[in-house]
């Protein structure tokens, strides 16, 4: 398949997955589902340092997992850089953020955190963990720069949004493993 055909598959596949979820009509009881498998998994490993992500566009809340487990987690939000790079900035649950690239909220501080584990906000997911995202390339890019330094990367999203299959460029990086409502894609 030509490159073309894979760019417009996806974007295809985005207008459907982005109607799919904002037609679902459970996220916050399945946010919940999600909060309470992903405490339990976290229980079983030593990750301290926890990268979440500011929900947007009907995407899976974990904040109410930042609030409950702010004492046992040190979190971090990530922040979009210039020329698609991303970082990870300290976050605590009650801190005020403001408005960062695409209008998303992000921490104000600047200090850098390297994440023990990142819940990574998905459109769709396939059994074979790979992801599709909004389109910017700022997960795979910082996947691809940080693979080496022992990340779990954690796939967010809801059950009706897992594919068959997911269109792959060379660029794309898979999960280590995807959390929805019902299981844990291991």
């Amino acid at each position: 398949m030509s490159l073309m055909n894979i760019i417009t598959q996806k974007q295809n596949l985005r207008l459907i997955l982005r109607q799919q979820r904002k037609a679902f009509s459970h996220k916050e009881e399945a946010s919940y589902q999600i909060v309470t498998l992903l405490y339990e998994f976290l229980q079983k490993k030593s990750y301290q340092k926890v990268a979440l992500y500011y929900p947007i566009g009907g995407e899976v809340s974990l904040l109410s997992f930042a609030k409950n487990y702010q004492k046992k987690y040190q979190f971090a939000l990530p922040k979009i850089l210039p020329q698609h790079d991303m970082l990870f900035v300290p976050w605590q649950w009650g801190e005020k953020l403001e408005e960062g690239k695409f209008s998303i909220k992000v921490p104000k501080g600047e200090k850098i955190i390297i994440p023990d584990i990142v819940c990574v906000p998905l459109l769709g997911f396939s059994t074979q963990k790979y992801r599709l995202g909004q389109g910017g390339g700022y997960y795979d890019k910082y996947m691809h720069n940080h693979r080496g330094k022992n990340i779990f990367w954690l796939g967010v999203a809801f059950e009706c949004q897992k594919r068959q299959d997911i269109p792959i460029e060379e660029h794309d990086q898979k999960l280590d493993a995807v959390i929805t409502e019902k299981q844990i894609y291991i």
